[in-house]
């Protein structure tokens, strides 16, 4: 049920299902990282970065949460542990789709044009069809003047998110 829920979006009945799941013996093994998914969804950033820490110190090796916490800290606007968990979940799962965006964004704030496009050229691999990953595409263009590569990329961007208000933003740039 807490999966239909999310796949409905409906993240609030989700997180409370899950949240009685979490630490039962019986349950699938990735009860934990939708719960985190579910609350990053809702908004709930600073509860989720708690859940998925809580769960890296009993689990390290779970590369899975670390790239979920790597771009958790990327929406809690903590750049330095966002590149800190994107580079620990890829020194373990390369193809992480989270991490790479995570690591990406921070390569892109510190005016690293070729590291980003190269990682957000990583995350295009894992999912052609992620909306983020146009974005980050769209900003390292827009960072090097190329209005016209920039733009194509904002339109993907929009295409595959179009309830995000940043990629109309850069498309009206």
């Amino acid at each position: 049920l807490a999966r239909a829920l999310c796949c409905a979006r409906q993240y609030e009945e989700a997180t409370e299902l899950l949240a009685e799941l979490l630490g039962e013996g019986d349950v699938p093994g990735d009860v934990t990282q939708l719960f985190i998914r579910a609350l990053h969804s809702r908004g709930d950033v600073a509860e989720a970065i708690r859940v998925a820490q809580g769960h890296v110190a009993t689990h390290p090796d779970d590369h899975l949460v670390a790239g979920m916490l790597s771009l958790l800290h990327i929406d809690n606007d903590d750049l330095a542990s966002a590149r800190d968990w994107a580079e620990k979940a890829l020194a373990g799962a390369p193809d992480n789709l989270d991490a790479l965006l995570a690591l990406g964004t921070s390569q892109l704030a510190a005016e690293d044009d070729e590291g980003a496009d190269k990682t957000f050229d990583a995350a295009l691999a894992v999912s052609g069809t992620n909306g983020r990953v146009w974005l980050g595409k769209a900003l390292t263009k827009l960072l090097r003047l190329d209005l016209p590569g920039a733009r194509g990329d904002f339109e993907q961007a929009v295409l595959y998110m179009p309830g995000h208000i940043g990629p109309w933003h850069g498309l009206a740039w």
